[in-house]
């Protein structure tokens, strides 16, 4: 890649204009003359503005042109041996510089694969991050930073050449996987780990209360059957009867005992089982769902009619094809349009009958004096012939194109008026209209309709499984909830019974005569003992009542061991998880140290040759780390020195040698994206910075530089000792406006 031109509207500089070659280019002006404007120039014509960048120092915001204009640039340049030219244009005022075109130059033709977020990375071959840490040499900041797009670059370079992993994205990215999972108490584990805990606390507690369950309800028949007898007991032994009415009360109280039992039986059917309103609910809610069945069902039919009489008015439409995909209003304005094109044609047909009348004129004015034997002048009978030839070729050319063009609308509209058939397709364009509204309108309410159909059954069949874990499909779950209804039914004839037996016993009994004396305190102590049963009757039915409904709160042991096992198998997938990203990250680490062994002395070599140049061989050695950090060893000494203890120049020069290595490495040929340097040799001394002039000439060679300098010793040096290999531009600066011109 070689700059040819660059035109620029940016910052201070007002549509100023740049000029380039191959080789070395020595762009000399003072401070505040525009030379880092140009650089951050051409960075925007590669790369673009960061849009994203807020405040006073984002380039956007800084580099407004000081004119008012729009920001724009030019860049005309060789690439692949192909001339282009690249424009960035400003439309929009919060995104300067944002359209772009490239194409071939002086063609309209666009370059393939070119644009605007890529054209940095297609000509120079590298990212923006990683051209601003080799090529680009901005002022005051030759030190080398690290980022992942310089060590996926030169990851690729010393492995296969793919450049799609950072081993340092990639070991953030582990470092973050494995704190999501863990990081000391927060993290997946932690919150998995907590809730197995909060389950199995649940779990212990629903246990217990099942047994609590287990003995009450093994405790309730004993006390039933322990008050019934000693109520029928009382009962007896309250009247003194005959042995036909002690024969009827015994019967009523046999009767009695055998309803008790009944119902103690259905009320054990009825313990695990929903209440009977929630069944009476299931049971409403699965007969709804049929009918609604049936109302889709006639919905489904409705809606098949609409879509036929939809499709017939979209044929009935589609006999228009002059008016396809025009509505009502938008076809009435083109007849309206063709209306008056006719009127304009004919007018035109007029016109060129009349010029062709006109053209027999002249030609009986060009004839009339030869036939009267009179001569005229040959220019003037040259005009005549060529006025008649142009007034019959105008006419014919007019004439034939209205006729053509006056054909083709009959063609389309036929001998119908154009009114008329407008308004015809209006009419068959509303119909259209109506019939998909009302399509769509039974559409919705048969979607709506069937969602709620779903999950009104989604409802039921859940419910009904926890009657019926076999129950799939709506028919099985009515079958279950009638099954709980019916039991349910029995409990209820079974209270019923056993209230009427206690009535007819208690009547049997209330007709009994009243006992003597002795009898009366028996009958006070069985009333006593009669009583304090029927108090642990109640204190156990409490019990019972309150573990229950803390047992539905906590819920079932099955469901929270299940519950439970979950969350376990979840532990042990997160768990297995967190052990492979540990694993992946050490295997990371130990292939980036792999890594970092085989390109950091690869690198080093390099930039030891570029530094020794710069040093005049004082320095033969350059060791670099992974963050490029740089450590130099003298020719004559062992132990190496650290860039830190090094004056301010000869770190430049160091880390300007470790630029110039890693451009070698990382932008080769085809690319050869320019080396930019911005007062990159301010800090080096006159021979020092002999020696890197004589360097960079030296890589001019086969890359162009552009060297931004604001003292006039480079180009002494360069005019003394190396006359005609370089090109030296200046930039003088007036307050907005900035001239160029070849001074050697």
């Amino acid at each position: 890649m070689e700059l040819r031109r660059l035109t620029a509207t940016f910052g201070a500089l007002n549509n100023r204009t740049l000029v380039f070659d191959r080789g070395l280019h020595l762009i000399h002006a003072p401070n505040e003359s525009g030379k880092t404007t140009w650089c951050a120039f051409l960075r925007a014509m590669l790369y673009g503005l960061p849009t994203r960048d807020r405040g006073p120092a984002a380039d956007k915001n800084r580099y407004a042109p000081w004119s008012g204009a729009a920001m724009e640039g030019r860049m005309d340049l060789i690439a692949g041996g192909e001339s282009l030219t690249i424009l960035r244009r400003t439309r929009s005022p919060s995104a300067p510089m944002g359209t772009f075109s490239a194409c071939y130059t002086d063609t309209d033709h666009p370059v393939p694969g070119l644009d605007a977020l890529r054209c940095g990375q297609y000509l120079t071959g590298v990212s923006r991050e990683v051209y601003e840490r080799s090529a680009f040499i901005a002022q005051n900041q030759i030190p080398i930073a690290q980022s992942p797009d310089l060590e996926r670059r030169i990851t690729a370079l010393m492995t296969t050449g793919e450049e799609d992993t950072s081993c340092t994205e990639a070991a953030e990215q582990l470092k973050k996987y494995l704190t999501r999972r863990r990081y000391h108490k927060t993290g997946l584990l932690p919150a998995v780990e907590e809730e197995m805990a909060a389950l199995e606390r649940q779990l212990s507690q629903s246990q217990s209360l099942q047994c609590q369950i287990a003995q009450a309800e093994a405790a309730l028949p004993e006390l039933e059957q322990q008050e019934r007898q000693l109520s029928g007991e009382l009962l007896i032994r309250e009247r003194t009867v005959s042995a036909e009415q002690r024969q009827q009360l015994e019967a009523a109280q046999e009767a009695c005992d055998a309803a008790g039992l009944r119902t103690a039986l259905c009320r054990q059917e009825t313990a695990g089982l929903p209440p009977l309103s929630q069944l009476a609910a299931l049971k409403s809610a699965a007969g709804s769902v049929q009918v609604n069945r049936l109302t889709a069902d006639s919905l489904r039919r409705r809606l098949e009619q609409r879509q036929r009489d939809t499709a017939a008015a979209q044929e009935s439409a589609d006999a228009f094809p002059l008016f396809a995909g025009l509505t009502a209003e938008e076809a009435q304005s083109r007849a309206e349009a063709d209306q008056r094109t006719c009127l304009a044609l004919r007018r035109r047909k007029k016109l060129s009958q009349a010029l062709f009348l006109l053209s027999l004129l002249f030609l009986l004015l060009t004839a009339l004096p030869p036939l009267l034997r009179r001569p005229i002048p040959l220019p003037l009978t040259a005009a005549g012939s060529a006025l008649f030839l142009l007034t019959l070729a105008a006419g014919a050319i007019l004439h034939t194109r209205a006729r053509r063009r006056l054909l083709d609308l009959t063609a389309a509209y036929g001998s119908g008026s154009f009114t008329r058939l407008s308004d015809a397709y209006a009419a068959a364009y509303e119909l259209l209209t109506d019939c998909q509204r009302r399509e769509q309108e039974i559409r919705q309410r048969l979607d709506a309709l069937t969602a709620a159909m779903a999950e009104a059954e989604e409802e039921i069949l859940s419910a009904a499984r926890g009657l019926d874990s076999a129950v799939s499909d709506l028919s099985q779950a009515a079958a279950a909830i009638d099954c709980g209804l019916a039991c349910w039914n029995r409990l209820a004839e079974a209270q019923q019974e056993q209230a009427l037996w206690n009535a007819r016993r208690e009547a049997l009994a209330g007709a009994l005569p009243e006992p003597d004396a002795a009898e009366t305190e028996a009958l006070a102590a069985l009333r006593a003992h009669l009583e304090e049963v029927r108090q642990h009757l109640t204190d156990q039915r409490r019990a019972l009542s309150a573990a229950q409904g803390q047992l539905q709160l906590t819920g079932s042991p099955a469901s929270l061991a299940a519950a439970l096992e979950e969350k376990r198998l979840r532990r042990d997938v997160l768990q297995g998880e967190y052990d492979a990203a540990q694993l992946a990250l050490e295997a990371l680490t130990r292939a980036n140290t792999a890594l970092q062994s085989r390109f950091a002395p690869a690198l080093g070599k390099k930039s030891a040759k570029y530094f020794a140049k710069l040093t005049a061989g004082k320095y033969n050695t350059v060791l670099l780390n992974r963050d490029l950090a740089a450590a130099v060893q003298e020719t004559d000494s062992p132990a190496p020195r650290p860039s830190l203890q090094l004056s301010r120049g000869a770190a430049d020069q160091l880390y300007l040698a470790v630029r110039l290595a890693i451009c070698d490495l990382l932008l080769p040929e085809p690319q050869s994206a320019p080396l930019i340097l911005d007062d990159a040799l301010s800090a080096f001394d006159d021979e020092r910075m002999a020696l890197a002039l004589d360097v960079l000439l030296e890589i001019a060679q086969h890359r162009q530089i552009l060297l931004f300098t604001c003292h006039a010793r480079e180009g002494d040096y360069l005019c003394r000792a190396h006359p005609g290999e370089f090109r030296e531009l200046s930039l003088t600066a007036t307050q907005t406006r900035y001239e160029i011109g070849d001074t050697r």
